[in-house]
């Protein structure tokens, strides 16, 4: 495997026993293209009808080459993991430059998280449903973007009754 200990071992291979336990199909420096030093993803994840790839980093030199890797692979969903909260908001920053630079459309989301919410989000499908396909689903309609209004009762208005009704 490619990189440190720290990356395989401390970052990488948590990652890969949480998505494992998830019940994905897992790959661990899975190869986007073919050719004498070929390019790979951290983990390439197979699960339920979700692509997820989960690029693990310890630093933001390299963030912009992450994402034509995941395109390759048609992924739904990208998973940026950085170990701390600084890093992770640089990440975030430096995408924004270069989401504003390069303009690519794509129906992939991308999510740069710390290493603690992505072993959460792993261990909670419901989550990753959601980041991998913020479309509606059959069991889950789309939500919209007004926040829901109980409705309230008018303090001022007669509530109907049975015996108004009757007659």
């Amino acid at each position: 495997m490619k990189g440190s200990y720290f990356h395989n071992v401390d970052l990488v291979q948590r990652l890969a026993r949480a998505a494992r336990a998830l019940g994905a199909c897992v790959s661990v420096e899975y190869p986007v293209a073919r050719g004498q030093r070929p390019r790979s993803v951290d983990i390439f994840l197979l699960w339920e009808i979700f692509r997820i790839v989960i690029e693990v980093g310890c630093s933001i030199a390299r963030i912009g080459g992450e994402i034509p890797k995941a395109q390759n692979l048609k992924a739904d969903l990208l998973l940026l993991v950085l170990p701390t909260p600084r890093l992770a908001a640089a990440a975030r920053r430096k995408l924004r430059r270069l989401g504003n630079q390069k303009q690519t459309a794509t129906a992939m989301q991308i999510r740069v998280l710390t290493l603690g919410l992505a072993l959460d989000a792993l261990r909670r499908p419901e989550i990753l449903r959601q980041w991998a396909n913020p479309r509606s689903t059959p069991d889950r309609p789309q939500a919209s973007r007004t926040p829901f209004v109980s409705p309230v009762r008018q303090p001022n208005r007669k509530e109907p009754s049975n015996e108004d009704s009757l007659g």
